[in-house]
């Protein structure tokens, strides 16, 4: 998976890149509906009414209270739930294609990174329940509150360079074209957007040939292999996709 003269490294997003997003929100909603202590009934059309304001890109705390009523208590209460929300360890799974190609670079010996923005305690709760510690040193995960610059910031993608030396071939894939790809453009890197597979947290407007552009659109983390292929590596920024 490597090639004569290029040596590459592979940095990923966390956040609907390695693992859907949307599972870690209906996780967090079962915890702070579990925190109420309501009626099995009750706490179903609670969950319920949280995962349909997800997915109709509403508030879920708005949808929790105005389905419980008074059972949620003062405007403290939702601060409490909120705080559940972001502080429990969540139920969530690494999809087998992500798995897959993070074993793979693993056996190749080809260096990674993690890029993500987020609160550090839910962010790593999440790498922790991911089970991703098996595949990135705790020196190449970069964390936005605890680094203090969230994306589009350069600064971590300036770092993993500094970490893994200049003359590698970066490849960074994300899913959020708004802030995601345009520090890794700006520094010579090779961008992949994962394709929304429609239950993204974020919308993904796709555009070509502005800043905030990825060079190369896959449909799965298991082509990120194809991006590793003499041919591709040799031409390095190949727009395909879109």
């Amino acid at each position: 998976m490597s090639v004569v003269g290029v040596t590459p490294a592979v940095v990923f997003d966390l956040d609907d890149t390695l693992y859907p997003e949307r599972d870690f929100a209906l996780s967090g909603y079962r915890a702070a509906v579990g925190a109420l202590d309501l009626p099995p009934e009750l706490a179903s059309v609670a969950f319920d009414a949280m995962a349909a304001a997800l997915d109709a890109r509403g508030n879920p705390f708005d949808a929790l209270a105005a389905a419980v009523g008074a059972r949620i208590g003062a405007r403290d209460g939702i601060r409490r739930l909120v705080g559940i929300y972001r502080t429990h360890f969540p139920d969530i799974r690494l999809p087998w294609p992500s798995l897959d190609i993070l074993r793979r670079l693993r056996a190749s010996g080809i260096a990674t990174a993690l890029v993500t923005d987020g609160r550090s305690l839910t962010q790593r709760n999440k790498i922790a329940a991911l089970g991703l510690g098996r595949f990135f040193s705790p020196g190449s995960i970069f964390i936005s509150e605890e680094t203090g610059h969230p994306k589009p910031d350069p600064d971590s993608f300036r770092r993993i360079m500094e970490l893994y030396g200049r003359h590698r071939h970066y490849i960074y894939v994300g899913d959020n074209p708004v802030k995601d790809f345009i520090a890794p453009n700006t520094l010579g890197w090779t961008t992949v957007a994962l394709r929304d597979s429609g239950s993204n947290i974020h919308r993904q407007p796709l555009v070509y040939g502005s800043p905030c552009s990825p060079d190369v659109v896959i449909e799965s983390l298991s082509q990120v292999r194809s991006l590793l292929r003499p041919d591709f590596m040799e031409k390095r920024k190949l727009s395909v996709g879109f």
